[in-house]
C-alpha cells in the first residue's frame, strides 16, 4: 500500500545506542530487556487476564465472535495474548523474538508462537479469521509493509483489531509514528466498523477502561487510537 507514513528520525541518545549495537540489535536488545525485567517484577508469571476484557469489550464484540475462528496476533509479546480464548479453532502470536520468549512464557501454553518480522509473515494468502496488533505497530520498522501483510493474510470480510500509540517522537523501540488518520490511509482496503481517539494514560489498557477522549488541538497529548477494520 503506498501510503505516506512518516518515519521519524531516532533520538541523539537512541541513535548512540543503535551505532554501538547496530539498530536491529540495539532495538532488540532493549525489547528482550524489557519483558525480562516485567517477568522479574512479575515473579515469573506475566500475568494475561486482561486480555480476554480487551478482545471482546473494547471493541464491542461478544466472547462467541471468536468461536471457531483463526486468529493471529501481531507483535504478540510473552503474555500469552490468546490463551484466553479457548473457542477458537487455532491461535499464532508473531514476533521477532518468539524464540527468546519461550523462556518466559508458560510451557503449557495453548498458542503457537512464531519467530518472524511482521514485514515477512509465514504464513499463506488468506489464511487468517482475525489479526490483531496491540501496542506494537508502533514498533515494527516499515509500517507499510506490515499493513500489507496484515492484508494478505486476512481472509476477505475477516477482522483486524488495532491498539496502537499515537506520538509524535519515534524511540529505540518504537521507530515508527502511526498517524491519527491511518483509518483514512487505508480505506481503500478497509471498512472502519469502530475507531476510537483516547488520550494515552500511563498504562495502555488503563486508558481503554477508563477512557479519555483526545485533545486534537493539544499536539502535546500522547494519543490512543482504537480501531476495528474488516477487508474489503
Amino acid at each position: 500500500m503506498q501510503t505516506e507514513f512518516k518515519l521519524k528520525v531516532y533520538t541523539t541518545a537512541s541513535k548512540l545506542v543503535a551505532a554501538a549495537l547496530g539498530k536491529e540489535r540495539a532495538k532488540a536488545f532493549f525489547e528482550w530487556q524489557y519483558w525480562r525485567f516485567q517477568s522479574w517484577k512479575e515473579k515469573g508469571s506475566l500475568s494475561n487476564a486482561h486480555y480476554k476484557w480487551v478482545y471482546t469489550e473494547a471493541f464491542e464484540l461478544k466472547e462467541d465472535f471468536y468461536k471457531d475462528k483463526v486468529i493471529l496476533d501481531v507483535g504478540c509479546g510473552p503474555r500469552g495474548s490468546l490463551e484466553w480464548a479457548v473457542n477458537a479453532k487455532r491461535r499464532v502470536g508473531i514476533d521477532p523474538l518468539a524464540d527468546k520468549y519461550k523462556k518466559l512464557i508458560n510451557k503449557n501454553t495453548n498458542m503457537e508462537y512464531v519467530s518472524a518480522p511482521a514485514e515477512q509473515m509465514p504464513f499463506e494468502s488468506n489464511s487468517f479469521d482475525i489479526v490483531s496488533c496491540f501496542n506494537a505497530l508502533d514498533h515494527v520498522e516499515n509500517l507499510n509493509s506490515v499493513l500489507e501483510e496484515i492484508r494478505r493474510v486476512l481472509k476477505k470480510e475477516g477482522h483486524f483489531l488495532l491498539l496502537t500509540d499515537i506520538h509524535e517522537e519515534a524511540a529505540i523501540c518504537e521507530p515508527t509514528t502511526v498517524p491519527w488518520n491511518l483509518s483514512e490511509l487505508i480505506s481503500p482496503f478497509f471498512t472502519c466498523l469502530l475507531e476510537k481517539r483516547l488520550k494515552r494514560k500511563d498504562r495502555i489498557y488503563e486508558s481503554i477502561q477508563f477512557p479519555e477522549e483526545y485533545n486534537l488541538n493539544d499536539k502535546a497529548d500522547y494519543g490512543l487510537l482504537v480501531a476495528m477494520y474488516v477487508k474489503k
